[in-house]
């Protein structure tokens, strides 16, 4: 049923997504029947904070071209924007706006990930492979060579496969895509599992998907295996755990022709509150700091600074060992790409925090 404010100032609508997701698009369906023209001026946001304000836009505001009965606008976030949040609101006081007539009345609000075919390739080629056995000439390298028509294979016999990429260094993972031999045999990666994590024994590291189906496992198949939510990784692996049901252990191998990478921002593998990567200067955008911690700095290192003695909302890291806090004008020197705070924290290196001038800016109650 359609929604409709009535008598608002400021009339907006909010969607929580539950996490953090990297979304590309977001695609809003009017009412069908009347009142499209009501919509002028509508901004679509996406971001980490709850108040939508805080928020950057997805496109820009709605044009009365676009304010149809039951038209479908597409507002593009571009570059694609780390979010918890999707809100449309309509500032009835900007020039164009007619206050009176200003009403959401929305019929369906879709929202498009930023996922295959969008994310940013890992260059895999030449980096550190190895395999639990080899059989003839199919050494574990070849699934990151750039051709598929070599492949790896696993020796007969073998009571638990496995092949591990080594990344060199931690990376935000999202997608894993694995390619199958090309000439047969694709039913021996039955039950196979895709892995990506922080720790050289993939026992120990998260599935990313389910184990491979007997109708995924084709000759030459193309098989992604996503990782949701995404992960702070520096090892991806597949194994094949023969005592699985469903597994038959005397025609398990693998047989990899590639495995591709898939890297999201790093704001996806965020701690919980994040809101993004600020600007930072000379005149701080948070002020009270830094706090200082070469081997124990991490977020919740950060919190707990900046709420006693005084509770500040507004927690930033920045040089992997640096904290301050605030109440306000955290953006004030803008938001930057997620990619560019690129220091993992001092004393948790599965967070991320800042850069050079660039806080990693978190919230207490994201």
């Amino acid at each position: 049923m359609p929604g409709e404010d009535d008598t608002d100032p400021h009339p907006w609508w909010l969607l929580d997504l539950g996490s953090n997701h990297n979304l590309s698009r977001i695609n809003v369906t009017l009412r069908e029947d009347s009142g499209g023209f009501r919509f002028i001026g509508a901004i679509v946001r996406a971001g980490l904070s709850p108040n939508f304000t805080e928020n950057l836009p997805c496109g820009s505001p709605a044009t009365s071209e676009q304010s149809k009965n039951g038209a479908e606008i597409t507002f593009l976030c571009e570059p694609p924007q780390t979010a918890r949040y999707v809100s449309v609101d309509i500032d009835t006081s900007m020039p164009g706006v007619d206050a009176d007539q200003a009403y959401l009345q929305l019929a369906e609000v879709a929202v498009d990930k930023f996922t295959s075919g969008e994310g940013a390739a890992l260059p895999v080629y030449g980096k550190s492979t190895s395999q639990s056995t080899t059989w003839d000439s199919h050494p574990s390298y070849k699934a990151v060579d750039g051709e598929t028509y070599t492949y790896t294979h696993t020796d007969v016999n073998d009571p638990h496969p496995w092949w591990l990429l080594d990344l060199g260094s931690k990376h935000c993972l999202g997608r894993i895509n694995v390619t199958l031999r090309t000439d047969g045999w694709g039913f021996r990666f039955i039950g196979a599992i895709v892995r990506a994590g922080l720790s050289p024994n993939f026992a120990e590291n998260l599935p990313c998907g389910s184990p491979a189906t007997s109708q995924q496992s084709r000759e030459g198949a193309k098989i992604p295996f996503l990782c949701e939510p995404p992960r702070l990784a520096w090892y991806v692996s597949l194994d094949i755990n023969t005592s699985m049901p469903g597994v038959d252990a005397a025609h398990a191998f693998l047989q990899l022709a590639e495995v591709a990478v898939e890297e999201y921002t790093s704001g996806e593998c965020a701690a919980p509150g994040y809101l993004g990567c600020f600007g930072d200067a000379k005149n701080r955008s948070l002020t009270v700091g830094p706090a200082l911690d070469h081997n124990e700095q991490s977020v919740e290192w950060c919190f707990r600074n900046c709420l006693e003695p005084t509770e500040y909302n507004y927690a930033g890291l920045e040089y992997a060992h640096e904290c301050w806090c605030g109440n306000e004008d955290y953006d004030k020197h803008g938001k930057e790409p997620d990619s560019d705070c690129i220091y993992f924290c001092s004393g948790n290196s599965d967070q991320i925090c800042g850069g050079d001038w660039l806080l990693s800016v978190y919230r207490e109650k994201p």
